[in-house]
């Protein structure tokens, strides 16, 4: 049975993602933010990415970022 493979982004290489998605730059202070405190949808909810802890350094999976997008805009 191959290995699962999990689409896990270090919280500093998310900017780079987001640019490929969306085409905007973020820093990467900006994803740590919206990691710890969230961001207000236009709906005016506090929307957290959502992240996972691992041997001290935090990640992302490419799943939440995009869900995390999606939220913004409802």
């Amino acid at each position: 049975m191959p290995p699962r493979v999990i689409d896990r982004l270090k919280m500093c290489d998310v900017p780079a993602y987001l640019y490929s998605k969306t085409g905007v730059t973020r820093e990467k202070w900006t994803i740590y933010r919206w990691h710890r405190v969230g961001k207000k949808s236009y709906s005016n909810r506090m929307i957290k990415l959502k992240s996972e802890k691992i041997c001290g350094q935090v990640f992302t999976r490419k799943a939440w970022v995009d869900s995390f997008l999606k939220e913004l805009e409802l």
